[in-house]
């Protein structure tokens, strides 16, 4: 099945982020996924504390489990029916802290696939319209991403 291109770089954002959190390499678009690296270790670095708690508060076993869970937990931030850039790159901080603590912890590569298919499937099917309003990931990379790093910068 042919992805659009929002749903292809969904998907594809997803597995270089996850491995770029836990030290692979495999940038699938460089210049998409070196400003998702700025932007997630920005979020990463100012909310460490809170994702270190959500991570240890799961209790996933398997990946029947770990679909829900992770369903779960990002319907609810969109709940509100309110999609932004910055919900979006904490799906991917939030699913690539998850799989860096069951790669240290558990040695489970093949969790980081199912992680970085699950969080992609999920921005592919629910946020993809929202992408593709906003004029698309490439929009995207030359205009928003720098403006929320500086919401976050000292």
């Amino acid at each position: 099945m042919a992805h659009s291109a929002p749903t292809e770089t969904a998907y594809l954002l997803g597995i270089d982020f996850m491995n770029y959190k836990i030290g692979l390499t495999s940038a699938t678009n460089p210049s998409q996924s070196k400003l998702a690296e700025r932007v997630g270790d920005t979020i990463d670095e100012n909310y460490n504390d809170m994702l270190n708690e959500a991570v240890m508060q799961l209790n996933i076993n398997s990946e029947i489990v770990t679909r829900k869970t992770i369903h779960t937990i990002f319907d609810a931030m969109f709940k509100d029916g309110v999609y932004n850039w910055g919900r979006i790159v904490v799906l991917y901080v939030f699913t690539a802290r998850l799989a860096k603590f069951y790669h240290e912890k558990k040695s489970n590569k093949a969790f980081i696939k199912i992680l970085s298919t699950y969080v992609g499937d999920y921005i592919a099917r629910d946020c993809a319209f929202w992408i593709e309003n906003q004029g698309g990931w490439v929009s995207t990379t030359a205009t928003c991403f720098p403006s929320f790093i500086n919401l976050f910068s000292p």
